[in-house]
């Protein structure tokens, strides 16, 4: 009697688990569609729903927190969205992604200081990604060592001579720079269009219509911002509307971009 007790117990104990893992794993491919079909609210409620029934293995529950940091940031929620990733990377010391995605956050913030520490580290632990390079020179830009900023954009592109971003950002920094000695237009424009030809985004019109005004072109850098800006309403991404209108007042009057700051990759 004993025995068959013991043996009910056992397997409504392995039943009461199948459920979970069950359950578990239906939030956390219902959060990731979730998050693909562009809802990044259901997707946080899911991926809060599989973290709250705990169990998770340390690893599957880092990616746990850093999907849901991901979701969180595409709402908005940079303070939350840093505490998830900040779990991520406690949870998982060696999680390469996690210190890449929180270093483009404290970017975002800000911190050019902290975001340096976590795009170094997210390279000691995979050296050959190209968004931690382009992340560095971020933030060397924004601290005014150009030299580092150049290097770490052409790196960029020697590990992924495809990336639009890093031609971008090194385009940018060519034509806009305001110490005379790194702006090199013409380099500045052939950068530039390469962005355009793997990508017609209007941050890569952007940065070749600076580029044709540091080389006094400009016409074409008027036709060009009116592009960038075209391409931003209808892309709803509005919040560079002043700016890219500004860059564009300042080439019909015949002067060229300077001293801005780079756009953040996301």
């Amino acid at each position: 009697m004993k025995r068959v007790c013991f043996s009910l117990v056992c397997m409504l104990i392995l039943a009461g688990s199948a459920a979970w893992a069950r359950g578990v794993h239906h939030d956390l491919e219902a959060a990731y569609l979730a998050a693909q079909a562009g809802d990044p609210a259901q997707a946080v409620r899911l991926y809060t729903r599989a973290i709250d029934r705990r169990g998770l293995g340390l690893h599957r529950l880092a990616v746990a927190h850093f999907n849901r940091a991901v979701a969180l940031r595409r709402l908005g929620l940079n303070r939350r969205a840093l505490a998830d990733y900040n779990q991520a990377v406690e949870l998982w010391p060696s999680y390469a992604r996690a210190y890449n995605n929180r270093g483009y956050l404290h970017l975002l913030m800000g911190d050019n200081v902290q975001a340096l520490r976590d795009l170094s580290q997210s390279l000691a632990l995979q050296p050959d990604n190209p968004l931690a390079h382009l992340g560095r020179g971020i933030a060397y830009q924004r601290m005014a060592m150009y030299d580092w900023a150049v290097k770490e954009f052409t790196r960029a592109l020697e590990i992924n001579p495809n990336r639009p971003d890093a031609y971008q950002h090194l385009a940018w920094l060519l034509a806009t720079c305001p110490q005379k000695k790194y702006r090199n237009g013409a380099r500045a424009v052939g950068l530039a269009r390469r962005a355009l030809f793997i990508s017609p985004s209007p941050m890569n019109y952007d940065a070749l219509a600076a580029a044709y005004a540091e080389i006094g072109r400009y016409q074409m850098a008027v036709k060009n911002q009116r592009r960038a800006i075209a391409g931003l309403r209808g892309k709803g991404q509005g919040g560079y509307l002043n700016a890219f209108s500004h860059r564009l007042a300042l080439y019909r009057s015949g002067r060229p971009c300077r001293d801005s700051v780079p756009h953040t990759a996301p």
